[in-house]
């Protein structure tokens, strides 16, 4: 399931990148592990709503050749630009701030596939935050979340 993630791994210079670029527990397998179930390939656009350091932007970029924009609140597109450049992705990889709890500066349907890992929960209130995402998402197309229930939530 993981290939990618450890073929990934086994450069000392990738390790070094995805140990510096980490934001969340296992963020590749997890990115992996959902990417697994989804019809991905080279045609396709995706939004990686929450990005962070672009872990599942290199996933989405690299492993299935997406044109990805890699979207975060927090992480400078300057700093995401540069380590795509350093990954060889900056050629299907574009970095882009944006706050999603403020509307997001696509058109209606422009997206194949919706993205986010580990990110999700801090959108604000989830009840109202996925209906405004469906517009952005083409007919037929995906969004596809995973995240961590906090603990109060969890069964």
């Amino acid at each position: 399931m993981y290939s990618f993630t450890e073929q990934f791994m086994s450069n000392d210079k990738n390790a070094q990148f995805l140990n510096a670029t980490m934001m969340g527990p296992n963020a590749m397998r997890v990115a992996e592990e959902l990417a697994s179930y989804l019809n991905i390939d080279e045609n396709i656009r995706i939004l990686d709503l929450g990005c962070g350091c672009g872990l599942s932007t290199l996933l989405l970029a690299k492993k299935y050749g997406a044109s990805v924009f890699a979207a975060d609140l927090w992480i400078s597109p300057t700093e995401n630009y540069e380590r795509f450049q350093s990954i060889g992705i900056d050629d299907k990889a574009v970095p882009i701030s944006v706050d999603a709890t403020k509307g997001l500066p696509f058109a209606d349907r422009y997206f194949d596939l919706l993205f986010t890992v580990d990110a999700y929960h801090y959108f604000g209130d989830t009840s109202e935050m996925l209906p405004s995402l469906v517009p952005f998402v083409k007919r037929g197309g995906y969004i596809a979340v995973a995240d961590r229930l906090p603990s109060r939530r969890r069964g």
